[in-house]
């Protein structure tokens, strides 16, 4: 039906610096068995603010036994990604915390599954200055050895 063509697809976040890590998914067929279909759902979120957005889904395609002219295009590739908006803070967690701060993500299972982010500085929190736990046993000192 096709030529007898060996192809090896990969789809790739190459954000990513080492190829191992990069891969989403890889794919070998023969263009032999007529039109191919590859189909992956990888699950993947990128922030919109992410400043390597275009790198985050890259295919590349190495063909095997192919021999045509100089500057001829060997297939044509056709290609659907699909989408969600989300209103989630949840992407904002690859950002770099504040000096002095942290984050507390407080999720509400009551109301579909909502998560509002709240900042809590360090300054503002008073912490005991013994613990002291119901049931505990208490630490015996280890004496050092010299």
């Amino acid at each position: 039906m096709g030529i007898d063509v060996a192809v090896l697809m990969c789809l790739r976040d190459i954000r990513h610096n080492k190829f191992e890590d990069s891969l989403i998914g890889t794919i070998e067929i023969s263009l032999g068995q007529g039109p191919v279909y590859f189909n992956y759902y990888p699950n993947k979120t990128v922030s919109l603010m992410d400043k390597n957005i275009l790198d985050s889904i890259f295919l590349n395609t190495k063909f095997h036994g192919l021999d045509m002219k100089e500057g001829s295009i060997p297939t044509a590739l056709i290609y659907r990604i699909q989408y969600k908006v989300m209103n989630t803070c949840a992407s904002r967690v690859l950002l770099k915390p504040q000096k002095g701060e942290t984050t507390l993500f407080i999720t509400d299972m009551t109301k579909a599954n909502v998560s509002l982010p709240r900042t809590i500085k360090w300054d503002e929190v008073t912490l005991p200055e013994k613990w002291i736990m119901e049931k505990a046993a208490p630490s015996i000192p280890i004496p050092a050895h010299t």
